[in-house]
């Protein structure tokens, strides 16, 4: 039996050292637990740990829980490439930005998708549709364009506004400037206010040209084009249909009319 010298204190001081001996069975039981665990215990955690990483991987493996096994969709086709994509990804790890940088590339007629999901393996993406503010014409079809200035569809028969810009190539998926489109649609808003046909429109340079059914074209600086066009305005008043007009333009806040021989 192991014998421990004191001291035991007193009003005066420490006394003579007596012997006191320790209890003998769960207190010196435990005292050797904790002197094992303190020698091992960086051992008892790393096994702790690689144990349970082995243990999530083993699950991972066999049961594959939350991984996307059902896909519903709505305003919009599904396709195999889509499918490809998404199912086995983790449910969890799924959010609508990751679904809009995947799926919209492959879904032009979409602007947007929400997403929601339903524990442990279905996911719904519902898709909201391009809605179409005016049309372009190439040949005999009308390419639809809408207010972010993406063509996103064709019709030949649609009753939206005639845009008639001329674009070099013009295909689905294309996206006109938005600085631009808002230049097309400010002077064709103005010209029909003021009851003129527009043929066509097209930039070169710094200019944007408008070609009147009335067979003249007004060139608009692009820089200063909504003060040329009420500058136009006050002008038009004073134009006579009759006249035979090449070209209108603007220099030092004057219009210019360039008549034809």
């Amino acid at each position: 039996m192991r014998i421990l010298k004191l001291r035991k204190k007193s009003d005066t001081g420490f006394q003579n050292k007596i012997q006191y001996r320790l209890p003998e069975g769960k207190g010196k039981k435990k005292r050797q637990l904790i002197k094992t665990y303190r020698k091992y215990r960086l051992f008892i955690l790393s096994t702790t740990i690689v144990l349970l990483i082995l243990l999530c991987i083993s699950i991972e493996m066999i049961f594959k829980p939350f991984s996307i096994l059902t896909i519903n969709s709505k305003n919009f086709t599904i396709t195999d490439t889509d499918k490809t994509i998404l199912l086995g990804k983790k449910l969890y790890l799924v959010n609508e930005q990751k679904i809009n940088s995947v799926l919209l590339p492959n879904h032009v007629e979409i602007e947007e998708f929400s997403v929601t999901k339903k524990y442990p393996s279905t996911i719904n993406i519902v898709g909201k549709k391009r809605q179409g503010v005016f049309k372009i014409k190439k040949d005999d079809t009308y390419y639809i364009v809408d207010g972010f200035g993406v063509i996103f569809s064709t019709n030949k028969t649609s009753t939206l506004p005639d845009l008639p810009i001329k674009i070099p190539t013009i295909k689905i998926g294309t996206k006109i400037d938005k600085q631009d489109l808002k230049l097309y649609t400010d002077v064709v808003k103005n010209l029909l206010n003021l009851k003129l046909k527009v043929k066509s429109l097209y930039l070169e340079g710094t200019y944007v040209y408008v070609v009147l059914q009335d067979a003249y074209t007004i060139r608009f600086n692009i820089d200063n084009y909504l003060s040329e066009i009420n500058m136009f305005k006050k002008a038009a008043t004073q134009i006579n249909s009759t006249d035979n007009i090449k070209e209108v333009s603007f220099v030092d806040n004057k219009v210019l009319i360039q008549y034809a021989r």
